[in-house]
């Protein structure tokens, strides 16, 4: 009879940890369903109308994380310098110096600051 109760004790403390289980699981069911919608209406940037960023190193930066203007802002030169390094030696010889101010701009939707800007540039260099 002892042993009985013992089981069923234990059966009452399995089946609080399943009900807590079953708990969590139907909360990040509901985490996951708000990601897939947070996800869902993610839209890159075009980041190839940043002077000196073509579709191969617009690929590049996607491939290292950076997919937006705002993400490319506030990127160091040195590690956008990094990830060209990485990307081969086609890659290296790109500068760029600018990037991170012409993205800011692009995202702060300053057009006409960014113009000027990008009139001045060659290859994402400043020509003057």
């Amino acid at each position: 009879m002892e042993s009985l109760r013992a089981q069923v004790g234990s059966m009452k403390g399995i089946k609080a940890d399943l009900d807590t289980c079953q708990t969590k699981t139907a909360q990040q069911n509901v985490e996951i369903e708000r990601l897939h919608k947070e996800l869902a209406a993610f839209k890159p940037d075009d980041l190839t109308i940043i002077e000196g960023i073509g579709l191969k190193i617009g690929e590049l930066l996607n491939q290292n994380g950076i997919h937006t203007f705002a993400q490319l802002a506030t990127t160091s030169v040195q590690r956008l310098q990094t990830i060209l390094n990485t990307g081969g030696t086609r890659f290296a010889i790109a500068d760029p110096g600018t990037w991170p101010e012409q993205a800011k701009l692009a995202r702060d939707g300053k057009w006409d600051a960014f113009k000027t800007l990008t009139d001045n540039l060659k290859g994402g260099r400043r020509t003057e």
